[in-house]
């Protein structure tokens, strides 16, 4: 009863594009692009009054739909992807609003994306998942990390990144200093969903920071937090 969730059009998304605006551009410029039009957008709210704590970007592409025009196409070659003929769901523009954290927000976040995933029959979610900065030499050891992650067979050897600057996963050993970051929350609950990362890191001078695609099979979400997330959304 502390959240209040919804998904809205394009033409209610003031106040995400206003948070938006906020965690990725500083205040200073707007964050609007030519996809918000093509999405919907996910809020999460303080209930008692006390504003937008979270938002997200989801877009729908049924099997028929070309994924590769997508934002997240812009930076990887999605032709893969888009060779499987499923239903996706591309969710982009996730940020918490700046400052103590609710706890449970990101969980609110993903029982939503779970509930829309649904609504849509969405087989496979993908997205950018990002670090910032744009040194990856920087966060060193969580990229090292996600070797074991990487995606494998014909979407991890042709889902590469569209020209641009990246670096291979591979070339950032791991520093052997034995200091450790932890993984931004967001790719360690994409991770411990089942999901998988691509083969390099992508610069994205924009918005100044560097990105991992990303994927989760919506089969290989274990069966407990799944449903745990069904039950959340309920409550929503």
């Amino acid at each position: 009863g502390r959240l209040r969730v919804s998904v809205v059009d394009d033409g209610a998304a003031g106040p995400a594009l206003a948070l938006r605006r906020q965690v990725y551009r500083a205040g200073r410029h707007d964050d609007r692009d030519p996809f918000d039009a093509e999405a919907r957008h996910l809020l999460v709210e303080d209930a008692a009054g006390g504003g937008l704590l979270a938002t997200a970007r989801l877009r729908h592409f049924g099997p028929d739909d070309d994924p590769t025009g997508g934002y997240t196409g812009r930076f990887y070659d999605l032709r893969p992807l888009a060779a499987l003929r499923a239903h996706l769901l591309e969710v982009g523009r996730l940020c918490v609003r700046p400052g103590p954290a609710h706890p449970d927000v990101l969980r609110a976040v993903f029982a939503a994306i779970t509930a829309e995933a649904e609504r849509v029959s969405a087989r496979y979610l993908f997205g950018c998942t990002s670090f910032p900065g744009t040194r990856p030499d920087v966060h060193r050891a969580p990229l090292a990390g996600l070797a074991g992650r990487r995606l494998e067979g014909a979407l991890g050897a042709g889902i590469r990144p569209r020209g641009g600057e990246s670096v291979p996963l591979g070339a950032l050993a791991a520093p052997g200093t034995g200091v450790t970051e932890p993984l931004p929350p967001l790719l360690a609950m994409y991770l411990a969903l089942g999901a998988r990362v691509g083969r390099h890191v992508v610069i994205d001078r924009d918005l100044g920071t560097c990105h991992v695609f990303t994927l989760l099979d919506a089969r290989a979400v274990p069966a407990g937090r799944l449903r745990a997330l069904g039950r959340l959304a309920a409550a929503l």
